[in-house]
């Protein structure tokens, strides 16, 4: 049929386009990223055209259709499919002409970070954000709901909300590059940290407690990206990986991922203590993403808008981006983001959340052409990205090595955040994923030295040349 037509040939270009994208960096960080926007934007067709043939996938999405609207196949759903399809492969296409294939240049010091540091950012923040939900989550344990429901229904945080996740997503990010780090060792590439044993203890300690309170909310978003940012760092920082390290722990993180997804549909005490579960949850993250719900709801977005003719809004979502810059404290009123467009113009049943498309938000300010144009520049960052990454020694401040050595790999773990948003994603990554990671390592490279009895701020790599040529005294 058409609609295996088009998922076929576009699956064949897409693959054509990742093999010479692969030839051209040899990166595995864009192997992860383009499976991760091919998931959420072509993976759930396969499905859709199979179950609305008379197949029976087994998958449960069909509530959809009653939440959103339902889908034929019909002309929309097969123009659906074409956009889709322009979408991802310009995205490659962009990273084609963005990347280079140059040899990174290597720092000729790496950047040194404190360990110390990086673990008062993360023990700080951590409390605070527990502290942030403690009260909700007392109540929905008394109440006997679940957090993950009840959490986003307390007013009494509601203000806060928004502070918990920044916070939480700043201990995750510094407990896991930092273990990436301790873990490269003295002879690292482009971060290094001298890092003691009681280092890694305090680490894990850290993460053990951040990883109980994200058990208890079902939150997991933030520790796959986590997870993911720190591992690709730590495959192209350390000059010899360390493979049982590697795989221990990547196999504890997918276990810590797949068991918070568990505490969605069932209490703590249910799935940790049920020892079926656990072992379920070993396999959970990739068995249930392979045939999980979550990638549909933003895949019949594009149908949703073609079938119900909702009208263009002509660059709304670039005003909500810059809106976004005020506190909604300060504007009550702020310009809505796409999603809430089209969650009302679809007429979505209230009470759940849904997904659009990173495409479908771009159809809805520009058309067709709005399409073309967030494929071509999704993809033109990401390899700008790489490009940066490759040329770090060519930096020309402390600060831009810090953001050219990081920016790239938590670039590519948020590919799954990008794909589940309008344009106006763009703030949270800008914020969440480049400033926050860089600003953490910069501050974790700053030394306070003693030269010629004054006080001297000096930068990551020029603290590690200055203590070793016994120019000053660290303090």
């Amino acid at each position: 049929m058409s609609y295996y037509a088009v998922l076929g040939a576009a699956t064949f270009l897409f693959l054509l386009l990742g093999l010479a994208i692969w030839a051209k960096t040899r990166s595995i960080a864009f192997v992860v990223g383009l499976a991760f926007a091919y998931y959420w934007t072509l993976w759930g067709g396969w499905f859709v055209v199979y179950d609305l043939n008379g197949g029976n996938s087994g998958l449960l999405y069909d509530y959809l259709y009653y939440k959103l609207f339902p889908i034929h196949l019909d002309s929309d759903y097969f123009w659906a499919l074409v956009l889709y399809s322009t979408f991802i492969l310009f995205i490659e296409i962009a990273l084609l002409f963005s990347t280079r294939c140059n040899i990174p240049q290597l720092p000729v010091r790496p950047i040194r970070i404190s360990h110390s540091k990086m673990l008062f950012i993360a023990v700080v923040s951590g409390i605070l954000s527990f502290w942030i939900v403690k009260d909700t989550l007392s109540s929905a344990a008394s109440l006997g709901l679940m957090a993950y429901h009840f959490v986003y229904q307390d007013t009494s945080i509601s203000r806060l909300f928004t502070l918990h996740q920044i916070l939480n997503r700043i201990c995750l990010f510094t407990t896991t590059m930092g273990l990436a780090i301790y873990s490269s060792g003295p002879t690292a590439k482009y971060i290094v940290g001298h890092g003691k044993s009681t280092h890694r203890a305090l680490y894990l300690i850290v993460l053990s407690g951040i990883f109980v309170m994200n058990l208890r909310l079902g939150f997991r978003h933030y520790m796959v990206v986590s997870f993911l940012t720190s591992a690709l760092f730590y495959l192209v920082n350390a000059r010899r990986l360390k493979r049982i390290t590697l795989v221990v722990a990547c196999s504890t993180a997918l276990l810590a991922v797949g068991i918070v997804g568990m505490t969605r549909g069932a209490g703590v005490s249910e799935t940790v203590g049920d020892m079926g579960g656990i072992s379920k949850a070993a396999v959970a993250p990739l068995g249930s993403y392979v045939v999980s719900n979550e990638p549909f709801a933003a895949h019949i977005s594009m149908y949703g808008t073609l079938h119900k003719n909702i009208g263009l809004t002509y660059g709304s979502s670039v005003i909500a981006f810059l809106a976004s810059a005020i506190p909604r404290a300060l504007w009550l009123n702020r310009p809505a983001e796409i999603y809430t467009y089209y969650a009302f113009e679809v007429g979505a049943v209230e009470g759940q959340g849904y997904t659009i498309h990173h495409a479908t938000g771009w159809y809805l300010n520009f058309g067709t052409l709005g399409v073309a144009i967030g494929g071509l520049l999704l993809g033109w960052i990401w390899g700008t990205l790489w490009t940066r990454f490759q040329q770090v020694a060519r930096a020309r401040s402390y600060w831009g090595r810090i953001f050219r050595a990081i920016a790239f790999w938590s670039f590519t773990a948020s590919i799954s955040t990008v794909m589940r948003g309008g344009p106006e994603v763009y703030k949270l990554v800008l914020v969440e994923e480049l400033l926050i990671p860089t600003l953490i390592l910069g501050v974790a490279g700053l030394r306070l030295v003693l030269q010629f009895n004054r006080p001297r701020l000096l930068l990551g790599e020029d603290s590690l040349f200055t203590v070793r040529q016994g120019i000053g005294f660290e303090s």
